[in-house]
């Protein structure tokens, strides 16, 4: 494998959990009316959710040579 890509993969992650951890600071509340009823929309960042939607294969070095 290129260690350019590796390299470029590992800073793709740094990055988003540098910025995931920066949104765990914020909760965002939407309100909007339809029809005459008020309705909310929250979008929060809990620390227990990080990375849980993630499924990274395993890589076995000796089986892909």
């Amino acid at each position: 494998m290129d260690n350019r890509m590796i390299n470029t993969t590992d800073d793709l992650l740094k990055r988003s959990a540098i910025v995931w951890k920066e949104l765990m600071n914020y909760k965002y509340i939407f309100t909007y009316g339809y029809k005459n009823k008020l309705s909310r929309i929250s979008i929060i960042f809990p620390p227990e959710k990080y990375l849980n939607d993630i499924n990274i294969p395993r890589y076995n070095s000796k089986k892909n040579r």
